[in-house]
């Protein structure tokens, strides 16, 4: 019915867009009013009411009728057309009629949202519409837009800063930062070169100087790690120059003064040099000695000690090996090394014992330029010479071959008990350069007399020992060895029997026996070679 094809007509163009009304209109105007009825009640069940035929309502009727329009419905019920199967609803591409009627399916993104939605397919739309948010064109000076941009605007504008060359991690070794700007990707800064006397690290500027180091660039200039100065020039930074460092303040001139000492700047010193019997003083110059600064100390066998002075002058001297201070002068105190006084580790003698040093021995000969001291009490007891009989050596009984003999010996090897026993001896104040040795013979005659034997015994008394011939405990005798043999079995000992019985005797060289000991010697003097290591 006509009515029926003129609602369905406003139902269908009603909420078109104006786009699309029209040519909707021409196209329903072309069905007749079987086809209206059929396509307005299409949602109901009409199965039981009435059967629709194919009616063709397309603009192009060329293809209508027939097998190219064709159905299950055709008047010969034979299939035909182009659409295929038994399908007899019309089948249109959505798709298709949205694209020809203008409409995109463009994905808006984030700054922009759809436009009026296709009737056939929503997905389609007149067109991207920019969010009202996008309006700025950010086009400003030292100005860009920041993120997303939807037809040349943005939601945002940042500033550029172009004034500040800098971002964070890229500054400038040397240099701090002065001014900060948040720019459209961080904070950017201005910098300029350190130059915070307060701060480690810092630049300045030299000037006329010359610059080294590290080297700092800014828009003010150039500035350096330090500026590099003359020999005794140091920079002030006040008048920008090199000036003399302030320890070189002495002239150096006048009573008392012998001119400068040292490097000099601009005829100025540090300290200066006087003349004999003054002394430098950094706070007054060169003052006059008091009278007790007096030696020299450049006579014979005088040493200048490495204490306090006055112009050149000490208030007393050191002396050479071998020579003691006394009475104004260095003597030689070998020859007031007599036998039976104590022997010290700091080549000196004396009758006392002195607990301010260290005891070696006790003098049992000196000739003025070589003497030799013994041990207070035997070092080992029960020590035999040779483990062998039978064997000549022949080691000499010279006064001064204690030490030669013992090396002999010693090279000869172990067995050579005694020997070893002596040059093994070290105890604490020995001198690096001399060694402990078995007396030869002729060292040990020197004692063999009753003077010299009253004497050193007298000396191991006062040094805390133990006297010749009480130096094995259970024993009222005592022998020691020397470094001489007699021959083939036998050896030099010194025997001590009682107090006025004792002698140098030759024993045999094996004995082990507990009244056999060793007590080494040591040199001293000026004429030693023959007794060093």
């Amino acid at each position: 019915p006509l009515y029926q094809e003129r609602e369905y007509r406003e139902q269908a163009t009603a909420s078109l867009p104006l786009i699309g009304k029209d040519r909707m209109s021409r196209k329903i105007s072309q069905h007749n009013e079987l086809e209206a009825s059929r396509l307005l009640l299409s949602e109901q069940d009409t199965a039981d009411q009435w059967l629709t035929a194919s009616v063709c309502f397309i603009t192009d009727a060329g293809n209508c009728g027939g097998e190219d329009f064709g159905g299950a419905n055709t008047p010969d019920g034979s299939s035909g057309g182009s659409s295929g199967g038994d399908d007899p609803e019309w089948e249109v591409d959505n798709e298709e009629k949205c694209k020809k009627e203008g409409y995109t399916n463009e994905n808006c993104g984030e700054t922009a949202t759809p436009g009026t939605p296709c009737l056939y397919d929503s997905s389609y739309h007149t067109g991207c519409i920019c969010k009202p948010e996008y309006n700025k064109t950010c086009s400003g000076a030292d100005e860009a837009g920041k993120g997303a941009s939807c037809n040349g605007k943005y939601k945002e504008c940042c500033s550029l800063c172009s004034a500040y060359p800098y971002s964070d991690g890229r500054i400038p070794t040397g240099h701090i930062t002065t001014a900060s700007c948040q720019s459209c990707t961080g904070t950017k800064y201005q910098t300029r070169c350190n130059t915070n006397s307060s701060n480690t690290g810092t630049y300045i500027s030299c000037g006329s100087a010359t610059g080294s180091g590290q080297i700092c660039t800014d828009d003010s200039g150039t500035y350096y790690e330090k500026c590099t100065c003359p020999t005794n020039y140091e920079f002030n930074a006040q008048t920008k120059s090199c000036v003399c460092k302030t320890n070189f303040k002495y002239a150096c001139t006048g009573t008392g003064y012998a001119g400068g000492q040292g490097e000099s700047c601009d005829n100025k010193y540090q300290t200066c040099a006087c003349a004999t019997g003054y002394s430098w003083s950094a706070s007054s110059g060169c003052v006059k000695c008091s009278s007790s600064f007096k030696y020299t100390c450049t006579g014979a066998n005088e040493v200048k000690p490495s204490g306090n002075n006055c112009g050149s002058l000490y208030t007393s001297c050191n002396c050479k090996s071998g020579y003691e201070w006394s009475n104004g002068k260095c003597l030689n105190f070998i020859t007031n090394c007599e036998i039976g006084d104590l022997y010290y580790s700091d080549d000196t003698c004396s009758n006392k014992l002195l607990s301010s040093k260290t005891l070696l021995g006790i003098v049992i000969y000196n000739n003025g330029t070589t003497g030799w001291a013994i041990t207070k009490e035997p070092i080992k007891t029960g020590v035999g010479w040779d483990s062998q009989t039978n064997y000549y050596v022949g080691t000499s009984t010279s006064l001064n071959a204690s030490c030669t003999n013992t090396a002999k010996l010693v090279s000869l090897g172990s067995r050579f008990t005694a020997a070893n026993v002596a040059n093994s001896y070290r105890p604490s104040g020995t001198p690096s350069n001399k060694k402990w040795c078995l007396p030869s013979k002729d060292l040990l005659q020197n004692i063999n007399n009753q003077t010299n034997y009253t004497k050193v015994n007298n000396g191991i008394q006062t040094a805390g020992g133990k006297k010749l011939g009480t130096g094995i405990p259970g024993f009222s005798y005592e022998r020691f060895w020397s470094s001489s043999d007699y021959n083939t079995a036998h050896v030099w000992e010194y025997a001590v029997y009682s107090t006025n019985n004792f002698e140098v005797g030759w024993f045999n060289k094996s004995n082990e026996n507990d009244d056999d000991s060793v007590r080494p010697v040591i040199c001293f003097g000026t004429n030693t070679s023959s007794c060093q290591n």
